[in-house]
């Protein structure tokens, strides 16, 4: 995706092909910093495999989760999955609706990968690296904020899970016991 701390190295890799998900260059180029722009753009749902070597690569826009594009990168032979920001480990996940967070999307995002790829390993955009299992450590995560938040929670800052304004002291407290069990699982860290 956009963000600078997954794009901003692509101008270190001048004979490589940039692959992304599709952005317009004025909104690539406010939210990666100006980091070099993508020679190639997939479409939400559209992959491209690529073959390098003896291994087979999927590169595929997942479509609007984390943002309106997440591309993810699976490697056939290794069965190996960089999730990009879909995956967080060990901390809370960056959520913005000026990035197009969609939780509900995010949730079937994660559905869909364990789906289509036999995983082995999984390398998070945020986090240590870990196996499958990751996918539901992260679904867990977001069905939990809702079960504490009820129906009517929304992304409301960066970094932040809220509910609507004057939510009752008992929602909140909800929300707050889900966090911190969560955070403390050992699946989570």
């Amino acid at each position: 995706h956009s963000h600078s701390d997954h794009a901003e190295g692509n101008s270190l890799y001048t004979n490589a092909k940039i692959i992304a998900g599709a952005y317009g260059r004025a909104q690539w180029e406010s939210d990666s910093g100006g980091s070099r722009f993508p020679d190639i753009m997939l479409k939400p749902g559209e992959e491209t495999i690529q073959q390098i070597g003896r291994e087979t690569v999927h590169v595929r826009n997942m479509g609007q989760a984390h943002t309106m594009n997440d591309v993810i990168v699976y490697f056939e032979k290794r069965k190996l999955l960089a999730t990009g920001d879909l995956v967080f480990l060990g901390t809370h996940p960056a959520l913005s609706k000026k990035f197009g967070t969609s939780v509900d999307s995010w949730l079937a995002a994660l559905d869909r990968l364990g789906a289509l790829y036999n995983i082995q390993t999984l390398v998070p955009g945020h986090g240590k690296v870990s196996d499958r299992n990751a996918l539901s450590v992260m679904k867990e995560y977001f069905v939990s904020m809702k079960d504490a938040a009820g129906s009517n929670w929304t992304v409301s800052a960066w970094r932040a899970i809220g509910g609507p304004k004057g939510m009752p002291k008992h929602v909140a407290d909800k929300l707050a016991t889900a966090i911190k069990k969560t955070w403390d699982s050992k699946e989570f860290k």
